[in-house]
């Protein structure tokens, strides 16, 4: 379908419109008794309906005490809960209609996280980039493996049984294999020896035997 390019830009400038009567503050002109006409700031229509929705103490109906605070508006608050909701799923539509590359949104992800206060969630975020960073290089540059034929000084297993990746069959394999990324793993046992500390378990193990 063609697109109007006048229709376009005048609908976007109408979205920029009432984008900032919800979002920016106001000015209201307001004609006084004496003909003369001053003008006030005013809140956005959003910061008008949270202040709607503030609490105050109001007297028991059944006493004299303090009552519950109640919200000034009950209305106020369920129409600010789904604005919240609506405007986090528009906001999510938008970005993918936008057509950003990963680049684009890992560059907003990172600037997102650096106001965040969530340990967990900043955590979380970074176990992602980290996973993504692993798979990439892994698929790219995949590591060579070694297997060393001795027995594992952990458990003492020499050989292991599993499954073939290209026949899907149980096959005898070494159970010490080296990889230049991780360094040495049991794969009876799993226990592992970093790379670091590859040299002390040749030592343990007297003499080192790689192969494919």
């Amino acid at each position: 379908m063609t697109e109007d390019p006048r229709q376009l830009r005048h609908l976007q400038d109408q979205i920029r419109s009432v984008a900032r009567e919800l979002t920016a503050t106001g000015e209201r002109a307001v004609l006084r008794d004496d003909g003369t006409v001053t003008r006030h700031q005013v809140p956005s229509l959003l910061d008008q309906l949270r202040g709607a929705t503030a609490t105050g103490s109001e007297a028991s109906r059944t006493g004299g005490g303090r009552g519950t605070p109640l919200p000034v508006s009950p209305a106020a608050v369920d129409l600010l809960t789904e604005i919240e909701q609506d405007a986090a799923d528009l906001h999510v539509k938008a970005l993918v209609h936008d057509r950003l590359t990963p680049e684009d949104r890992i560059r907003a992800l990172v600037e997102i996280v650096g106001r965040w206060t969530d340990v967990h969630a900043v955590w979380k975020a970074l176990g992602f980039l980290r996973r993504w960073t692993t798979q990439i290089q892994a698929l790219l540059d995949p590591p060579r493996q070694l297997h060393v034929a001795a027995a594992c000084p952990v458990c003492e297993a020499r050989m292991f049984q599993r499954a073939d990746p290209d026949t899907g069959e149980q096959v005898q394999t070494p159970a010490l294999i080296v990889d230049g990324r991780i360094g040495c793993t049991c794969l009876a046992c799993g226990h592992r020896w970093p790379p670091a500390n590859l040299e002390h378990l040749a030592a343990v193990l007297g003499r080192v035997s790689p192969g494919e």
